[in-house]
């Protein structure tokens, strides 16, 4: 009995099969790359303020087990990368007038205000808070929440814990 043919060559269905899992494994890379880490904030912070943050994040790390990776650079090329990417959860710039850009171009949730210029932390118990002393930072600052975070939640514990609020 002769066999039966197909009018597709036996290469196609191959082609088709390695196309597929071709796309599968570009959709999971994908996937993967902007999911949400529930233990993971990204928070773009202005280079003035790089010695103060590794303590701050260090502490929050220890006392909440959300690690908080810094973006640092100059306020003017945070708000640049922010506007461009709608990546972060979180900005920290070195001067208020960069907030006021930035919800001018409708790229915040919310913003809280710290007390002063935050340097360090000090420990109660196992508590830490924030201290304010001299920085060099002069002017007034402000903490605000990304509308492009994942986790604006999340992100809001960690502005406010910043800025020496209550969590809630």
């Amino acid at each position: 009995m002769p066999a039966a043919h197909s009018s597709i060559p036996r290469s196609k269905p191959v082609l088709i099969l390695f196309g597929a899992i071709i796309g599968i494994t570009l959709l999971i890379g994908i996937v993967a790359t902007f999911s949400v880490k529930p233990d993971m904030l990204f928070m773009h912070c202005d280079l003035a303020l790089k010695s103060e943050m590794p303590d701050i994040v260090a502490a929050y790390l220890r006392e909440t087990g959300v690690q908080v990776e810094l973006h640092l650079g100059t306020s003017e090329e945070l708000l640049k990368d922010i506007s461009e990417r709608r990546r972060g959860d979180l900005f920290l710039p070195a001067n208020e007038s960069y907030i006021s850009r930035a919800n001018e171009k409708n790229l915040l949730i919310r913003t809280f205000p710290l007390p002063g210029p935050v340097t360090a932390r000090a420990s109660k118990g196992n508590s830490t808070r924030v201290q304010v002393h001299n920085s060099p930072v002069d002017a007034p600052i402000a903490i605000s929440i990304l509308k492009c975070s994942p986790n604006p939640k999340a992100a809001e514990k960690f502005a406010r814990y910043v800025a020496g609020l209550e969590t809630e």
